[in-house]
């Protein structure tokens, strides 16, 4: 298969596939974000899950740059990364900052009396 027509039309018969086979994507990467954001204890986005699942075919493809279902793979899961992509935006949009007061300042400590003169006594220093 070196026809790029053919790879994509390759591509889009397994995103077909699967679809009859595991659902939507979105459902489908938003639940393993939900599985994997229990096991690894930080939040975890279907976004996150396509970046992943495409890393992986980019080291199996690095083993075997002729396995041809690696590559189809990448390409779905590239797809899917930037289909999910506006989902993640919209969930990690920072809130709006709140006026705040400023917060106080410790005073600084007082400065400290200066060291007492050492004085004679009482005599003119002698002359050279």
């Amino acid at each position: 298969m070196k026809d790029i027509a053919d790879i994509y039309n390759s591509a889009l018969a397994i995103i077909n596939q699967r679809g009859q086979n595991y659902g939507g994507v979105e459902d489908n990467f938003e639940r393993a974000a939900v599985i994997a954001s229990m096991k690894l204890n930080v939040m975890v986005s279907a976004y996150d899950i396509a970046v992943i699942m495409e890393s992986v075919k980019d080291a199996r493809r690095a083993v075997d740059p002729t396995h041809t279902d690696s590559h189809i793979d990448g390409l779905n899961y590239r797809a899917f990364a930037m289909m999910l992509a506006p989902i993640k935006e919209k969930k990690e949009k920072p809130a709006p900052a709140k006026a705040s007061a400023p917060t106080p300042k410790a005073p600084a400590p007082a400065p400290k009396p200066p060291a007492p003169v050492k004085r004679g006594r009482g005599r003119p220093p002698k002359a050279k």
